[in-house]
């Protein structure tokens, strides 16, 4: 299974373009869909080479900078051996989703849950609670 796979990280300037210290963005392009994040580290914008996507320079602190972003790179791409291996395309969005430890399961409004509850509840109507106890929760929702 052949995909378009890049790993890009970048700086993004936020609206206040006097600070010099911005925040570095991770961003996952698979056949054309994006997801892009934050990584949660900063750099100077002199400091920092757009070609390679790294920090430039000899300093401890950079090097460091640089060993995270390339752990981040090396965790993306784990990603996406583990699909390739199950044969199994994979999304930008499910990338970001396995790399923040964000479940992939669909999370649910409380309206739904309670929803749910009350159609769980209508079916013991009669036989464990009664209907005036139901009539009192489908109010609620």
């Amino acid at each position: 299974m052949s995909q378009n796979f890049k790993v890009l990280f970048l700086l993004k300037k936020g609206r206040n373009r006097r600070v010099k210290s911005l925040p570095i963005y991770v961003r996952v392009t698979i056949n054309g869909e994006r997801a892009e994040w934050t990584c949660q580290r900063n750099c100077d914008s002199t400091k920092w080479n757009q070609q390679t996507g790294r920090a430039a320079g000899t300093r401890e602190e950079t090097k460091c900078l640089n060993q995270y972003l390339d752990a981040i790179q090396a965790n993306i791409f784990q990603v996406q051996k583990e699909y390739a291996l199950r044969n199994e395309p994979v999304s930008a969005d499910q990338v970001r989703a396995k790399i923040l430890h964000q479940s992939e399961e669909k999370k649910h409004t409380l309206i739904e849950v309670f929803q749910y509850h009350n159609h769980q509840f209508e079916k013991q109507v009669g036989i464990e609670f009664s209907n005036g106890t139901y009539k009192k929760f489908k109010s609620a929702g």
